[in-house]
């Protein structure tokens, strides 16, 4: 069982780290970092690009401050694992005073999700239907909805899984507290994610965070027979 699950998470793994380069280019197509960003070459993304540099940069930090931004250039073990990063948000629409306004619907997600789970043909598709619906991972798994752990999983898919665009694609960091930074670690991400998602005091957010998703993100596909 253990072995078909990490198949499983290494499939989508491969399919990420080309896909995110073509969603970066979508969602960002006026920021000049996109010229040294290539499909097959992981060697300039994460913290050595400017534009995944300020997606990756934690909610903690100012990234209007230049200082912020040349310290996560030279020492990205800055971005904790238990940081919020600032691609968790739509563009342009962090909160400082309310950081669940927005928390986990920035468009990196949303395409993500569509790839991961409604097929890697659908995740640039508004009605996110894939040509390979039959086969997709949400129709294999018979899911219904969105559900806080496929929303964690995509989550920390993105942050750090196969160093898409993570702190560790950075090599020798040292490894650091938890909470104040060092190499990537997608178990502590994932569950601290998950913390979140499940606590209590956020049911509210929570249930209002599920339903924008299941407004944007259809499980049970339509597909031709």
């Amino acid at each position: 069982l253990k072995e078909g699950q990490n198949s499983a998470r290494q499939a989508d793994t491969n399919s990420l780290k080309y896909a995110i380069v073509d969603m970066i280019r979508l969602q960002f197509p006026e920021s000049p970092a996109l010229c040294s960003l290539d499909r097959k070459n992981k060697a300039l993304r994460g913290f050595r690009n400017d534009l995944m540099r300020e997606l990756l940069c934690p909610t903690t930090l100012d990234w209007s401050d230049d200082s912020v931004q040349e310290k996560l250039r030279v020492a990205p073990n800055l971005a904790s694992t238990t940081s919020w990063p600032r691609f968790f948000y739509p563009k342009d629409r962090y909160n400082p005073t309310d950081i669940a306004e927005g928390l986990l619907r920035g468009e990196l997600l949303v395409c993500a999700y569509k790839l991961i789970y409604t097929g890697p043909s659908s995740w640039d598709k508004p009605d996110g239907i894939s040509r390979n619906s039959r086969y997709c991972n949400a129709r294999l798994a018979e899911m219904q909805q969105v559900t806080c752990r496929s929303l964690a999983y995509v989550a920390t898919q993105v942050s750090g899984q196969g160093q898409v665009m993570c702190p560790s694609i950075v090599p020798n960091l040292p490894r650091l507290d938890l909470h104040f930074g060092g190499p990537f670690d997608n178990t502590h991400f994932f569950w601290h994610l998950m913390r979140f998602l499940e606590d209590p005091d956020f049911e509210e957010e929570v249930q209002d965070l599920l339903h924008w998703w299941n407004r944007y993100v259809n499980c049970q596909l339509r597909y031709r027979h």
